[in-house]
């Protein structure tokens, strides 16, 4: 029976954080245009299903790692060769084993490790992309990369692995990276330009400093891509976002790109938030603009309609219905919509208690707020925060 899972049923090492390998594997498939996957025992993740779904991959990717990490000990980037075809993997500090592909090369190479007597797992009636020596060199690097940021982002919970103790006070700090992670993606998701101020916020806590120009061009590179998946999944042109990543991550490879990396870190997320504002508020008006923003901005405290009249200098009826006719929907449903979005938010990334969220998404009761979560979400708060323990 084949192990290959889908991205909601997949058991997880109980010391990993489920969210953060999802990530991992789409940046990565993001960033190179290649599958790519996270095994862990006998289970295995994979980006897209490439390979035949009639195969035990996940005791195939396990016996596979075994092996290598009896053969290497240092952390490196692995190439495997399965006949014409070629795997890039990394044995993780933690168990498991990250990498992308399969690929074809463009030349040939003795470098790899030999698994040829398994070349039958990849199905040659599949087109697979072929790769020059300075990809593969380029790709090693991003994966590299990202064993770093799950590394540095990792959230314990439970057991921890054999060989890597971490200590009460790192779990703390790991946990607290996350939440910045997500409430920057909430605000840049939401078009608020206190996006870049909370990017910097996560920056700085969890991402060490580095002079080397290289992990310089590789932090563009993934901030590109992870803005370009924020971008389309509140509804940007997946081509156009695409296309924008594509000639960002040219322009940081060019000969000239060597200096000034704050500024293209900057422009780079102004970029992609101008974007996300421009697709919020296409065929927009002043006023509703306005509005939006207002009700974005008070969550926490009671909204009426007379408020956004005045604050728009308009007459309730006529913001009504032309919110209404903007939006597709009332501007009540719309501060019950947000006000959720912000309860998820903070059910996912606090401890606070589901009555102090209650009050702080601006509901008036804690039963209210119940029987609108679940009226829009399908679960009740605690339910959904069962999920994410």
């Amino acid at each position: 029976m084949s192990t290959m899972k889908n991205k909601s049923d997949i058991k997880y090492p109980n010391y990993a954080s489920k969210k953060f390998s999802i990530k991992l594997v789409n940046l990565m498939h993001l960033i190179t245009d290649l599958p790519s996957f996270y095994s862990y025992q006998n289970e295995v993740l994979f980006s897209t299903n490439y390979l035949n779904s009639n195969n035990d991959y996940g005791s195939i990717f396990n016996s596979i790692e075994k092996k290598l990490r009896k053969n290497n000990t240092d952390l490196k980037v692995i190439e495997l060769k399965f006949g014409d075809y070629y795997f890039l993997v990394l044995l993780p500090f933690f168990k498991g084993m990250i990498g992308i592909g399969p690929y074809k090369r463009a030349i040939n190479t003795t470098n790899t490790a030999d698994f040829s007597h398994l070349k039958w797992i990849v199905d040659p009636a599949l087109e697979y992309r072929e790769l020059t020596n300075a990809q593969i060199e380029k790709y090693k690097e991003i994966i590299q990369l990202g064993d770093h940021f799950y590394n540095t982002t990792l959230e314990p919970i439970g057991e921890q692995p054999p060989y890597q103790q971490i200590n009460e006070t790192s779990e703390e700090y790991e946990s607290y990276s996350i939440q910045k992670e997500n409430k920057f993606l909430m605000l840049l998701k939401n078009g608020n330009v206190k996006a870049i101020e909370a990017y910097y916020d996560f920056r700085n806590k969890s991402m060490p400093h580095t002079t080397d120009i290289r992990n310089k061009k590789n932090n563009l590179i993934v901030l590109a891509t992870t803005l370009a998946r924020a971008a389309i999944e509140v509804g940007c042109n997946p081509q156009e976002m695409i296309a924008l990543r594509e000639a960002i991550i040219k322009d940081i490879e060019s000969p000239a790109s060597h200096k000034r990396f704050v500024e293209k870190e900057i422009k780079i997320l102004k970029l992609f938030l101008k974007k996300i504002q421009q697709h919020q508020s296409e065929g927009l008006t002043k006023s509703t603009k306005m509005i939006v923003n207002y009700i974005q901005n008070h969550l926490s405290e009671s909204i009426t309609l007379k408020q956004l009249a005045e604050h728009c200098d308009r007459h309730p009826n006529y913001i009504s219905s032309l919110f209404k006719r903007e939006k597709g929907m009332t501007i009540q449903q719309f501060i019950i919509s947000e006000r959720i979005k912000k309860a998820k938010y903070l059910i996912q990334n606090s401890s606070h208690l589901l009555v102090d969220i209650a009050h702080l998404c601006g509901f008036e009761s804690q039963s209210y707020f119940t029987h609108q979560f679940k009226n829009k979400v399908g679960c009740t708060p605690q339910e959904y925060r069962n999920e994410f323990k």
